[in-house]
């Protein structure tokens, strides 16, 4: 069988396991080839939609085989700037250790920092990484 077949939204299964958060199919779909760069017919990668969500272990998954976490993706947001816009604060933190930078941003969209200074108090945390480097965690 095909690792990287599609579905009718041209997703593969590792857009499928990274969307539920399931990174026991997803490092089973990594070994077995999968593309971690494929996109769908938004542009979008399983990167995305691990940070969508805020499924860290999948995002570790996909970076540790080489997702690019500061690629651009013309016209699409990049995987921070869909952390930042779902307030992930530990899914921002760990794409800017993997070379996401804040002011990266498709021609006509908001970079990361731009969403997060459109909310300071929404986004206070994710600010504070993007501005001073690092968050401070309570728990």
């Amino acid at each position: 069988a095909d690792v990287d077949a599609r579905d009718e939204n041209c997703k593969t299964a590792l857009h499928r396991a990274a969307s539920a958060g399931n990174a026991e199919t997803a490092a089973a779909l990594l070994e077995a080839g999968a593309n971690v760069a494929a996109a769908d017919e938004c542009r979008w990668t399983p990167l995305h939609y691990a940070c969508q969500d805020g499924h860290l272990a999948v995002a570790r998954l996909l970076l540790e085989a080489k997702a690019d976490a500061g690629k651009e993706n013309p016209p699409c947001l990049t995987p921070l700037a869909v952390a930042t816009m779902e307030n992930q604060v530990k899914m921002a933190e760990l794409l800017v250790k993997n070379n996401a930078d804040p002011n990266c941003r498709a021609k006509g969209l908001a970079s990361p920092l731009m969403i997060a200074r459109k909310d300071p108090v929404k986004y206070t945390d994710i600010l504070a990484l993007f501005e001073i480097g690092f968050v401070h965690h309570a728990n």
